[in-house]
């Protein structure tokens, strides 16, 4: 038996859009819902509600864009949520985000701020994939990327640039799926 939960314009506690693109659990339980415009949703299993965390241009530090389309949680309990305007880092004790975006002036930066996949590997290293950019690995310690891409002339590197799912296998291998490169490990 399914327990549907859907948009309710009437009611403001609601999963606040149908179209859900990505599931997290986290360690204190909550479920996280990252949606196809309507943002990032937490919700509460007692009283069956969600909260909100949307884009708001008045708030400085909300979400950077309410297409959410990779979420994963760290070992501080920090969110990282991949947007369709770059990598926000969510901070659960001010409830405040963080941003990571593209700088065409700083090759350090993203690689490209269309987000679409997120890990953490076995040693809590953060891979993020984008759409055009490719991977890139994130430093926490300085703050800065290395970027993984596509070159026609290396046959060893990424088989693409649009980057849509990464996972780590027991032997710690990273592997990567691309839209027209294939699967890479």
């Amino acid at each position: 038996q399914f327990s549907h939960y859907r948009f309710n314009a009437n009611n403001p506690n609601s999963l606040s859009n149908d179209i859900v693109n990505v599931i997290l659990k986290d360690s204190q339980g909550s479920l996280w819902v990252g949606t196809d415009g309507g943002g990032l949703n937490r919700f509460n299993p007692s009283p069956k509600q969600f909260n909100h965390y949307r884009f708001d241009a008045s708030k400085p530090n909300s979400l950077s864009n309410d297409f959410i389309s990779a979420i994963t949680v760290d070992s501080q309990d920090e969110l990282w949520v991949g947007t369709d305007s770059g990598l926000n880092r969510f901070h659960p004790r001010t409830e405040q985000f963080s941003y990571y975006n593209f700088d065409a002036s700083n090759p350090n930066s993203l690689s490209n701020d269309i987000v679409t996949a997120i890990t953490l590997d076995s040693q809590s290293r953060l891979w993020v994939g984008t759409y055009g950019g490719g991977l890139n690995l994130f430093n926490r310690e300085t703050e800065q990327f290395s970027h993984y891409r596509f070159d026609v002339n290396d046959p060893n590197s990424l088989g693409h640039d649009d980057v849509n799912a990464i996972t780590e296998d027991s032997r710690g291998n990273l592997w990567v799926a691309t839209w027209g490169g294939g699967l890479n490990r």
